[in-house]
Order: C-alpha cells, then sequence, then structure tokens
C-alpha cells in the first residue's frame, strides 16, 4: 500500500506539476502491475487510459493492460479488462485478431457474455467469417432464448440468411427455419421452407409443412384453399 501510494504520487507531480504524461504513464505502468490483484486496480486502469488520451500510446496501453490480466483476482475485473482490451485492439489499434482473442478468453472465463458475444458477431460479420459467425449465433439464440422469444427468433434469422444466401447450404438453412417454427408459426419462415423445400425436392417435408399450416385455427378460408391446391400440384408431382 505505501510502495502504491508513493508511485501514485510520483504519476501525479508528472502529470501535473510537469507536465511530462510519458514519465506519469511509466510510473503508473508500475503501480498497475502491482496493484493487480488489489481492489484498487480500477483506478490504475483509470489513470493509465487518462495518460493515454494525452501521449496516443494506445499499443502500450493495450500491451500493459494485457500484462496484468492474468493477475487480477477478481473474475468480473477480470473479464471487464479483457473487453476493454477488445475495445481498444479493435478501434485503436485496428487489431480484429487480438480483439477476438480477447472476447474468446472473455468467454472462457463466462460463456453467457453477451457482450463479447455481439462483439464477436460483428467482428466475424466485418471479416466475412461466415461458419464462425454461425457458431456465436447459435450460442446467442441459446441465451436469448431463456429471456425473449422475439430476439432468438431474430437471431434464428439472420442464420439462416447466412447459410441459405451466404454460404447457400440448403439444408442448414431449412434446419434453422424449422427450429423459427418450433418457436411458434411464422409467415416468412413458412414461405422460406416451402421455397426451399421445392429447391431441394423435399416433398414429403413440404406436404406436412401445407397440412400443418391447414390445420391452424388462423389459416384464413382463401389459404387453405390455396394450400390444397399447392398440395394437389405435389401430389401431381409424385
Amino acid at each position: 500500500e505505501v510502495r502504491l501510494e508513493l508511485l501514485a504520487r510520483a504519476a501525479t507531480v508528472c502529470e501535473v506539476s510537469l507536465a511530462d504524461p510519458a514519465r506519469a504513464f511509466a510510473y503508473t505502468s508500475r503501480g498497475l502491475r502491482e496493484a493487480a490483484a488489489e481492489p484498487s486496480v480500477d483506478d490504475w486502469i483509470a489513470r493509465a487510459e487518462r495518460l493515454t488520451e494525452r501521449t496516443g500510446s494506445w499499443a502500450e496501453l493495450v500491451e500493459l493492460e494485457r500484462s496484468v490480466i492474468p493477475d487480477i483476482l477478481d473474475e468480473d475485473k477480470q473479464v471487464a479488462v479483457l473487453l476493454r482490451v477488445a475495445d481498444l485492439a479493435r478501434t485503436k489499434l485496428a487489431d480484429a485478431a487480438l480483439a477476438k482473442q480477447c472476447h474468446r478468453r472473455a468467454l472462457e472465463l463466462r460463456p453467457e457474455e453477451t457482450r463479447a458475444l455481439e462483439a464477436l458477431e460483428a467482428l466475424h460479420e466485418e471479416a466475412g467469417e461466415h461458419e464462425l459467425l454461425i457458431d456465436v449465433l447459435k450460442r446467442r439464440a441459446e441465451i436469448a432464448g431463456e429471456h425473449s422469444l422475439e430476439a432468438q427468433r431474430a437471431i434464428l434469422y439472420k442464420q439462416a440468411k447466412i447459410c441459405d444466401v451466404d454460404l447457400a447450404d440448403r439444408d442448414r438453412a431449412i434446419a434453422v427455419y424449422e427450429q423459427i417454427l418450433e418457436l411458434g408459426f411464422d409467415e416468412p419462415a413458412v414461405a422460406a421452407l416451402e421455397r426451399l423445400y421445392a429447391a431441394s425436392s423435399r416433398w414429403g417435408d413440404l406436404v406436412e409443412l401445407h397440412e400443418r399450416e391447414i390445420g391452424l385455427d388462423e389459416t384464413t378460408a382463401e389459404r387453405r384453399a390455396a394450400l390444397h391446391h399447392a398440395l394437389g400440384r405435389i401430389y401431381d408431382k409424385e
């Protein structure tokens, strides 16, 4: 504690009295490394970031914060620093690889960390990494399902579109649209499945889909007639 107090005073003198943010950062770096396991670690991180706003040495700050992460004992603070480093890597260093690495590490500590999942979603989407993006969307959909079916449906729609449009993978797109229907009747999902079943010659599945919709109370008489007509055409094909 005494040593940390001395380092804090030295950093303040350099920053305020000497107007030397670079020297102040050097003292702050020493203080942060020594305070990593202490409750005051947040204050040292805030001081380091404030000084970096003046020096512009973002790479040095990122390296400093990365170096202390293993020594931070509080999991909440460790996750927070990982997310902060990821954000700095992306916005200040344009280092998407490091940002992804930090977000993945945060998820190892806290698998349902929504901020990390959302950031990874954006990073994979920007890079066109469709398979990795789908993996993230699957995890997000699982978590969303515990809180909001609407949110889960929206995430599943995004996943289905990637499979359908970007990957041209009908089978996987069908599987996701079927998941959406498991949440409740959904007209756009039905329309997508009609198209995909027909394109894949999965007539049995298409018949089952039509029959399911015919049996719904909310299906209008006009729609039922159209579905019966569609069933007749399918039987003619077979």
